[in-house]
């Protein structure tokens, strides 16, 4: 198996230039920490692999964040059979956490679309840049 061509701010590398501008729009955003009011930077997981039980199967979504249980998937393909499979892999993935789905169009304005699309599912703006 070949490492991944695209390397990001993070320091691991991705698959496609969308993933890429992705985790890149990412990498400067943070959280303030509830028990100590302090601001930190999220953490950011690339293809972590989760065990579905009910269904005796593996997703691998895109990117991770886990102080929010926030599943970021972006869809880069238009094949009929990747849209498919897209779908299924959406409807696993929201038994886990939740599902934010960047597309291609997106990634001309990508920090301005995750602002929007994570509004969607929060009435604040949970990653916010901040100085650290």
């Amino acid at each position: 198996m070949t490492e991944p061509p695209y390397d990001t701010e993070w320091g691991f590398r991705v698959k496609s230039k969308g993933e890429q501008a992705i985790a890149n729009a990412l990498r400067f955003y943070t959280f303030t920490d509830r028990s100590s009011g302090k601001c930190q930077r999220i953490t950011l997981l690339y293809e972590p692999f989760f065990r579905i039980p009910e269904e005796n199967r593996v997703i691998i979504p895109d990117f991770v964040i886990p102080e929010y249980c926030l599943i970021i998937e972006y869809a880069g393909l238009e094949e009929r059979s990747y849209k498919f499979g897209l779908f299924m892999k959406v409807e696993a993935l929201r038994k886990l956490g939740l599902p934010v789905i960047i597309r291609p169009e997106d990634l001309d304005h990508v920090e301005k679309s995750l602002n929007e699309k994570l509004k969607f599912y929060f009435d604040f703006e949970i990653l916010a840049k901040c100085p650290l």
